[in-house]
């Protein structure tokens, strides 16, 4: 299956992908997948934000201080937008390996059978409506809508790999959430305490 073709029937016809890629096997093609796909909307996204940007529009997503940043440097801040949304794309390569393999945890936990890869390749895949979304991020509500249909895709898919119910995978989903959070609160006050109770 080519690269659209993939984008084509993740979209359109998902449990179809979810069959057809059950004999996929490692990381390799859902991480070639998803950076291409990552990095071609990350190119599109920039130049659109540059261009709505030149006319006087500021896309939500980007802050309002990189906003005027980029529009006071003129050709510079096309740059300044580039080097922004491709951070922010490596950031979410980096995060859907770290997300899926802290998923993978808590699926094991509640009964998954699925392996590890296969709860990657969930997120990778499933990742196509929010990244392509994000080109059209500008559109109110647009990007809220791809991302929820990217997390329906992905407990689809997980459902399928672990052999699990729905609601086993959001309990999972949840409980990894919950763990994430307090484990964050626990190293801020390990961090910033001692700062505030020095006798």
């Amino acid at each position: 299956m080519t690269f659209f073709e993939k984008i084509k029937t993740i979209l359109a016809t998902p449990s179809l992908f979810w069959e057809s890629i059950s004999s996929e096997t490692g990381y390799r093609s859902a991480f070639r997948y998803h950076a291409t796909l990552t990095l071609i909307t990350a190119l599109i996204t920039s130049v659109l934000n540059s261009y709505l940007l030149s006319t006087g529009y500021v896309d939500p997503m980007l802050t309002k201080e990189l906003a005027e940043l980029s529009a006071n440097l003129g050709i510079e801040g096309v740059f300044v937008i580039l080097l922004a949304v491709f951070g922010l794309s490596l950031f979410s390569l980096l995060f859907t390996v770290l997300a899926a393999h802290w998923g993978h945890f808590f699926l094991e936990r509640l009964g998954g059978v699925g392996k590890r890869e296969e709860t990657y390749r969930a997120w990778a895949y499933a990742s196509t409506p929010a990244v392509l979304g994000s080109v059209i991020s500008f559109i109110p509500l647009a990007g809220n809508i791809a991302s929820i249909w990217s997390i329906y895709l992905r407990y689809q898919a997980l459902q399928k790999f672990h052999k699990m119910s729905i609601w086993k995978v959001l309990g999972a989903d949840l409980l990894a959430i919950l763990v994430a959070l307090v484990v964050f609160i626990v190293l801020i006050f390990a961090i910033i305490g001692p700062l505030f109770w020095k006798g």
